[in-house]
């Protein structure tokens, strides 16, 4: 009989009992698989991702916006707070009510009246007149006069409207030039209730505008009328300012600083091209703008402000905080996206970018600061799923990485125009003290010198350098005093122009636009 039973014989319990085994691990492996894949990540502390392990939120997730207020208030007490002296100029209606009370009790005074003598913008002066600015394209021609008038020299002879707009708001004005004289500027950044510190709103940084715009509208009042010392006072009042608010823990706040900056280099501007400067009065200033702090720098602003708005931002995206334009958009981000592993890449991010900003020179700074979004956007360009890798250990595995890399590149800000501000800052004021040095030549010969190496021993002890050529600042005598320009950040000479796609750096006697 044969024995050979291979063909009828039922297969063996404990195969079947394998197979069963197998198909049942399997099954488990693809609901673990997409149960890792769902479950909840929870946000880590530690260096690496948080970068601070406290204040925290009730969730236990840090409180950016509590750390970056009780860092930057330190040593500042209210009667030195140049922003106290803006809530006291604006009121305190320009606060957001819903963070008001939290407002005033972090920056240590009680909250002015909500009715008072306060800042009164043209828009609302001329609706108090009675003028239907909205429909008479005069009256619309009068506010863009307004808006002018900061820059050039007027009277109110001309502008009559305008100076009573100045007049109504004299005591307003009166408490933003002694805002100016505070030695710091704190202002609290709250974030409403259920928001991202990205939300805060920027009130007073954003009023430090209309303020600079106000001083120097009445200081080319003054200049028009005569008056050159309360001109030069009110010049380096702006200047004051604009170093104060660069203070601001956030990135903008050295942008609007800046910006504001520029207003009181155009005043000076004014003053000097005037003529009407003593050899003493050119003298003093120049030394008073030399003693001037300087501002903040921003290489500190980006590796604390920005770094903290970056890494709260990603735990608002992970705990809903962060709105979406649409809720799909948000489910998905709060399913793929693993925060800490976004956090670890922001980090790396603004780690290099400080390494990046210790580069003394500018243009080998801009190159390395480049080359850090080149990398990134390189890396998202050629970023390719592992699909093996994403089929035994899950989609959000796999994904991390290149989710983590786009928020990091569509998120964070671009530092490099930001520090071109800060460095055309430095070199407009060169630009400010080399001409305060023709305005003395100017008083002491009658004219300004045919060159700048007419300039040295008296007035100046070397002639400054123009950072983006190596060589001489450009200077030539014009029928309206002088011009004097850096060449700009192409390093190709424009002859001074800074309009219609040229990016020279003029001071004085600038080209027109049609020229």
């Amino acid at each position: 009989m044969s024995t050979d039973v291979t063909e009828t014989e039922p297969p063996r319990r404990s195969w079947v009992t394998g197979k069963r085994l197998i198909g049942i691990a399997i099954t488990v492996l693809v609901v673990l698989r997409i149960g890792v894949d769902l479950m909840p990540i929870r946000l880590q502390i530690g260096p690496e991702t948080s970068y601070i392990d406290g204040p925290l939120r009730r969730d236990g997730t840090p409180d950016y916006a509590a750390y970056l207020n009780e860092q930057w208030s330190k040593g500042v007490a209210p009667d030195q707070n140049a922003a106290v002296d803006l809530i006291h100029a604006f009121g305190p209606g320009i606060i957001n009510e819903d963070i008001r009370e939290d407002y005033f009790q972090q920056l240590g005074i009680e909250m002015p009246p909500l009715e008072g003598d306060y800042y009164v913008d043209f828009y609302e002066f001329m609706e108090q007149d009675g003028s239907d600015w909205c429909t008479n394209p005069k009256m619309s021609e009068r506010i863009n006069v307004a808006m002018e008038v900061h820059t050039h020299p007027w009277s109110p002879n001309e502008h009559p409207d305008v100076a009573q707009w100045l007049d109504a708001n004299r005591k307003p004005l009166a408490t933003m030039l002694t805002a100016s004289s505070k030695s710091h500027f704190f202002s609290p950044m709250i974030p409403p209730d259920g928001k991202c510190l990205l939300d805060s709103l920027l009130d007073i940084t954003d009023k430090s505008r209309t303020a600079a715009r106000l001083i120097m509208a009445n200081a080319m009042r003054e200049l028009e009328q005569g008056n050159i010392d309360i001109a030069l006072d009110h010049t380096l009042d702006c200047h004051r300012l604009s170093r104060l608010v660069s203070r601001h823990q956030a990135l903008i706040g050295s942008i609007t600083a800046h910006n504001n900056s520029k207003h009181a280099i155009g005043g000076d501007e004014q003053i000097i091209l005037s003529g009407r400067l003593t050899t003493l009065q050119a003298d003093n200033h120049r030394q008073r703008l030399s003693l001037l702090p300087a501002f903040h720098p921003i290489s500190d602003i980006i590796d604390k402000g920005e770094r903290f708005n970056s890494l709260d931002l990603v735990a608002g995206m992970h705990d809903g905080r962060f709105q979406f334009d649409d809720e799909n958009s948000g489910l998905a981000m709060r399913w793929g996206l693993d925060p800490n592993e976004a956090m670890r890449q922001f980090n790396e991010h603004y780690d290099e970018i400080h390494i990046a900003m210790q580069e003394p020179d500018l243009s080998t700074r801009l190159r390395d600061l480049n080359a850090i979004w080149e990398r990134r956007e390189t890396k998202m360009l050629t970023d390719e799923i592992d699909k093996a890798h994403a089929l035994l250990f899950g989609l959000r595995s796999a994904l991390k990485e290149s989710a983590a890399n786009i928020v990091v590149l569509f998120t964070a800000p671009a530092v490099d125009r930001v520090v071109i501000a800060e460095e055309e800052s430095k070199l407009r004021m060169q630009l400010v003290d080399t001409g305060y040095a023709l305005a003395e030549y100017r008083a002491e010969t009658g004219s300004f010198p045919d060159s700048l190496e007419s300039l040295v021993p008296e007035q100046l002890d070397e002639l400054p350098i123009d950072p983006y050529s190596d060589e001489l600042y450009r200077y030539k005598r014009t029928d309206g005093g002088f011009l004097l320009w850096s060449v700009g950040p192409d390093g190709f000479d424009d002859g001074g122009k800074d309009h219609s796609g040229f990016d020279d750096i003029p001071f004085g006697d600038r080209p027109s636009d049609e020229e």
